[in-house]
């Protein structure tokens, strides 16, 4: 498949896996804040956290890739505190939706109604055993108000079937809180995934272009080869019109140079080779140690177009492998 069909898909899901985890915890850290009386605020402040939790794993590889080792762990642990808090966030807001499922059900309503007729029966002894009072008649007072404690005994059994039930009519109703769980989870680990393969494609673009420019300055180093032989041949030709005196003198000189054009283009491509098999440090002292008498025109050619391809980075003084 296309890499930019790979990137754009990831862009996508990365954005709508980061507003899903961001409405979550907007919404449980909005909750929050309506008890502290600061909903607003709340709500501000989870988003941010959910926003920088979906940054900081780009910041973690590209610290690592930089060889900042030390940074990147703590970019590292900074990410896995916001994606624990994430995850909470967004655990709690859906165990939400999952209680509020629960109280929906047709048995969890039965139970509330039963809990309600039985308050209104209490209510309505305690209005009767005072009428009963304002009316002196103390002893049926007094049997009215006994019935009220097995009413209130009811009452809690009922409060503590309702605070454990747990429904039976749905999938959600049997499995929420583990929906919930993996849910959030799934989340987290999205937001990574797609970080990690958008850095690798782009991974694979700047080594494409590296080589890309490889190749493009070879076949600059071929045609410039081909056109300095070339002029030197040319030369020698016009130079058979002379004498022969003269003949003899520049046929030797042309020839030189082209010999010596010859051996720097060679020895361009040696000393490129062996830098980039590391088998050469990328200095000039490196460079002479291995290459006698190489003159430091052509070592400085090689370095700085290793250097412009990526290779090389500017280390110091000199350079150092990229």
């Amino acid at each position: 498949m296309n890499h930019t069909i790979i990137k754009l898909i990831c862009i996508v899901l990365s954005v709508a896996t980061a507003c899903l985890s961001a409405t979550l915890t907007t919404k449980f850290m909005f909750s929050i804040g309506t008890d502290m009386g600061s909903p607003i605020l709340m709500a501000a402040l989870g988003l941010l956290l959910d926003l920088a939790k979906c940054a900081t794993p780009l910041f973690v590889l590209f610290l690592w890739s930089q060889k900042m080792r030390l940074a990147s762990v703590f970019a590292l642990v900074l990410s896995m505190t916001l994606s624990a808090v994430s995850f909470s966030a967004s655990v709690a807001a859906l165990e939400s939706g999952v209680v509020a499922n629960a109280q929906n059900s047709v048995s969890y309503q039965r139970i509330e109604s039963q809990i309600t007729d039985y308050r209104d029966q209490v209510i309505e002894l305690r209005q009767l055993a005072k009428r009963q009072q304002a009316a002196k008649q103390i002893t049926k007072s007094q049997n009215t108000l006994s019935q009220i404690p097995t009413l209130l005994t009811r009452i809690d059994e009922l409060s503590n079937q309702q605070a454990n039930f747990t429904g039976s009519e749905s999938v959600v109703s049997k499995y929420g809180m583990m929906i919930s769980y993996v849910t959030a989870l799934a989340l987290e680990l999205l937001s990574w995934l797609f970080v990690c393969v958008s850095f690798a494609l782009n991974k694979v673009k700047h080594s494409c272009s590296q080589l890309s420019t490889v190749v493009h300055s070879q076949q600059n180093m071929r045609v410039q080869h081909t056109d300095l032989t070339t002029e030197h041949s040319q030369t020698q030709t016009q130079s058979f019109t002379l004498d022969t005196q003269l003949i003899a003198v520049n046929d030797g000189y042309f020839n030189n140079e082209c010999e010596k054009a010859k051996c720097d283009s060679q020895l361009y491509f040696d000393i490129r080779d062996a830098i980039l098999a590391k088998g050469v440090k990328p200095s000039f002292r490196g460079v002479t140690q291995q290459f006698k008498g190489v003159s430091r025109g052509l070592i400085a050619n090689v370095l700085t177009d290793l250097h412009e391809t990526g290779f090389l980075k500017n280390y110091r003084k000199g350079y150092a492998f990229a």
